[in-house]
């Protein structure tokens, strides 16, 4: 065995230098064969054999190796000191005759007895075909992969020596940098974990995660998002991704939402999403109101004036149309409610504090007076009165509900005179005439609803302004005239013109053009010379 001639020239593998001219081929080839890493599966084979050797203590055994675990690893283990303890613990053992002798043949390698070789000998020359080459690989691989099981268990200042052997002495995952070529890798960043060929990790995008099985950047679980979380947690049973976009937070009870953020408002989202919202059972579009109970399955509804509860459905609900021409008792309500008894429906329209009087009202309906008829629409939206009316077709009543009468108009006064009386293009007259009540008794009764208590009042009205349709006075045209002269200020019609004023106008024109002329004369003679001079001065 060249192992047993000369030891000390083999060497720990130096995976940065496959190279390097001055190392031998052999070395050369196993350094690229295995500078990406080991083949996970490959010990025990012919690459990397081992014997496997039964214990007389249990049915495990152990593995040739095994011994020399303490070797390769101690508490700091340096690559080089290692290999040196694991080199010549491996040559002891092979210098070791049956009866744990030294063997004459590692000193006398001539010796006859030579070609005998040991148990331990056999066993060792059988695992390394090449001792130069196969010492330092198979300690390569016993070293670098219990360096790596171990690293998280050391110091920081430990973990820094061991990476520097560990970038030395074992293979290099990354070498060539694998992640280059894989989609949705951030700036080809690649990570080394261990010292199998696929021990290596990428640096995914941020939407992305690493499959160390399939060796790709695959989207990240929405669910496991710690940028942005899908589901509030506190508030969340489960989060179920359909893919790397759409997912489902299953809510506790007492919240809802998309992310499970919103309280539990019974009027927009159930518990059991099969069953109807509250804004459907009250019919909140048709203007009834939802009120929820925050935090839980429960609401409660508020109809509108034409709708009510049905007693047959076991949620609030506002699917009940009002007749708002009948008033409603609460015996009322047991025909088609599904009681069997009326005391049932009334334990269920009452409280723990007050128990419903099958006698009382629970809705008033529009009240007609003085013979007037209630007529509802057939969707029940709108409803009105309609008042008795005489022979003649004219109302005897009026008001929303008939509680107003309707008077009787005397016959018409005679016309009054013209005006103007003797001159004008458009003139008039008037006529009047008077309401007068056409009831045959002095007091008529009114009904008006307290909505708020649903009590009935009856008040007896004395003296109630009557109505009558129409007007009480009319305007009558009048056969036109000559036209009105316009009078003056202060002034009657009479004395717009006279005499006496005509001649003081007349008197003091013919005083005005007098002094005019008198002035003119006077002056023009100065003026014409004036002129006469100015002209002169220029020429």
């Amino acid at each position: 065995m060249r192992f047993r001639q000369n030891p000390v020239c083999v060497m720990p593998l130096n995976f940065k230098s496959s190279d390097e001219s001055y190392i031998s081929t052999d070395i050369r080839n196993i350094l690229r064969k295995y500078i990406r890493g080991f083949p996970r599966g490959i010990w025990g084979t012919v690459a990397f054999p081992d014997i496997y050797k039964p214990s007389p203590d249990n049915d495990v055994g152990y593995s040739f190796w095994s011994k020399y675990d303490s070797i390769i690893f101690t508490e700091i283990p340096r690559l080089r000191d290692s290999f040196s303890k694991f080199r010549e613990k491996l040559y002891l053992d092979s210098c070791m005759d049956d009866n744990f002798k030294m063997w004459k043949c590692c000193k006398q390698s001539n010796h006859p007895s030579c070609s005998i070789l040991p148990l331990k000998a056999k066993a060792i020359q059988t695992m390394l075909r090449d001792p130069q080459v196969d010492i330092s690989l198979i300690f390569a691989y016993l070293w670098c992969t219990k360096a790596w099981a171990n690293l998280l268990y050391l110091n920081a200042v430990e973990q820094k020596i061991i990476l520097d052997d560990i970038e030395t002495g074992c293979p290099n995952p990354c070498f060539g940098n694998p992640c280059r070529n894989i989609k949705g890798v951030k700036n080809h960043v690649c990570n080394i974990i261990g010292t199998f060929e696929d021990d290596y990790e990428c640096h995914c995008n941020e939407d992305m995660v690493w499959d160390k099985n399939l060796r790709i950047c695959y989207p990240i679980n929405p669910c496991d998002k710690i940028s942005f979380r899908a589901c509030v947690p506190e508030n969340t049973l489960q989060c179920i991704a359909y893919n790397s976009s759409i997912y489902e937070c299953v809510c506790k009870s007492e919240y809802m939402g998309i992310d499970c953020s919103l309280p539990r408002d019974a009027c927009y989202e159930r518990v059991n999403k099969t069953q109807t919202n509250g804004n459907y059972n009250c019919q909140v579009h048709l203007g009834n109101i939802c009120q929820p109970i925050l935090g839980t399955d429960y609401y409660k509804c508020i109809c509108s004036g034409s709708y009510q509860h049905l007693l047959n459905i076991s949620e609030p609900n506002c699917f009940g149309k009002i007749n708002p021409c009948h008033t409603i008792h609460v015996t009322d309500l047991l025909k088609n409610s599904g009681f069997n008894n009326e005391n049932q429906m009334i334990q269920s329209v009452s409280n723990e504090n007050k128990m419903i009087n099958p006698s009382s009202v629970m809705y008033w309906g529009i009240t007609c007076l003085n013979g007037g008829q209630c007529v509802v629409s057939d969707d029940y939206v709108h409803a009105t009165c309609v008042c008795p009316t005489a022979q003649d077709g004219s109302l005897l009543y009026t008001g929303s509900n008939c509680e107003h009468i309707v008077g009787v108009w005397s016959s018409w006064t005679q016309p009054s005179l013209c005006f103007p009386k003797d001159c004008g293009v458009s003139r008039y007259r008037w006529r009047r005439r008077k309401c007068l009540d056409n009831a045959a008794h002095k007091n008529i009764v009114s009904h008006s609803v307290n909505q708020f208590n649903m009590s009935n009042d009856l008040i007896t009205i004395k003296k109630m302004p009557l109505r009558c349709p129409g007007v009480s006075e009319e305007i009558l045209p009048c056969p036109p005239l000559e036209p009105c002269l316009k009078n003056l200020p202060n002034y009657k019609p009479g004395n717009i013109f006279n005499y006496e004023i005509l001649y003081y106008f007349i008197c003091l024109t013919i005083f005005t053009v007098t002094l005019s002329c008198f002035i003119w004369h006077m002056f023009n003679p100065s003026v014409v010379r004036y002129l006469k001079a100015k002209v002169s001065l220029f020429v």
